[in-house]
């Protein structure tokens, strides 16, 4: 990919979006975290999940969101500007001390995703492909595996499916005061933190609800 970046400068002079010229500036720890467990997700989750197109991923938005997922593993929930996401590969391009426990995580949060994506995708899951509510549904399966709890697939999947089910029906979610204010976070600068930890926090009820 380095080598096509600098050919699209050479031939084009394409403006390069920020994950690219990430790309072309560091190739220390995270970077190489970043697009290894990129390539990872994307072999390991169904085809559109989460749903990022071609040309976006020629653009290394894959790598982007990937990326975040770590700091979100290692941070929380948080909305990371460009200048932020930066400011995270400098500080960690040549020492990255949680890097083999954030890695560990990331990798067994994608397969309990891959356990359950056959059965929440159909259906109403399905809306769990776009990427605000991919970030969510990632942030509540991480919390899962960081604290050792275990819920089963059928139980998980019925319950974030149902939920989903409530946030697209305009008449169901205008009496359900949590898909509603689901709903209201993903309209509207859904990537800022209070808007991500929201539909996080939300999510996270529904799932361990008795």
């Amino acid at each position: 990919k380095r080598l096509n970046i600098f050919d699209r400068i050479n031939r084009n002079v394409a403006k390069l979006t920020p994950q690219e010229l990430r790309h072309a500036k560091y190739s220390g720890l995270f970077a190489k975290s970043a697009e290894s467990l990129a390539e990872h997700m994307f072999k390991e989750l169904p085809q559109d999940f989460p749903r990022i197109i071609a040309s976006s991923r020629r653009q290394m938005k894959d790598v982007e969101l990937v990326a975040e997922l770590l700091l979100l593993i290692e941070n929380g929930p948080s909305k990371n500007s460009q200048g932020d996401l930066d400011e995270a590969y400098s500080r960690r391009d040549d020492e990255w001390e949680e890097q083999t426990d954030i890695e560990g995580r990331f990798r067994q949060t994608v397969s309990l995703l891959k356990e359950w994506s056959d059965d929440l995708l159909s259906g109403d899951g399905r809306r769990y492909r776009n990427q605000a509510d991919f970030y969510s549904l990632f942030a509540i399966a991480n919390n899962l595996v960081s604290t050792g709890s275990h819920i089963p697939k059928s139980v998980a999947v019925h319950r974030l499916s149902d939920f989903m089910a409530l946030v697209l029906d305009e008449g169901a979610r205008g009496v359900n005061p949590p898909a509603k204010r689901y709903y209201e976070a993903t309209r509207s600068a859904s990537s800022d933190s209070l808007q991500r930890r929201e539909r996080i926090a939300i999510l996270q009820k529904v799932l361990l609800e008795d």
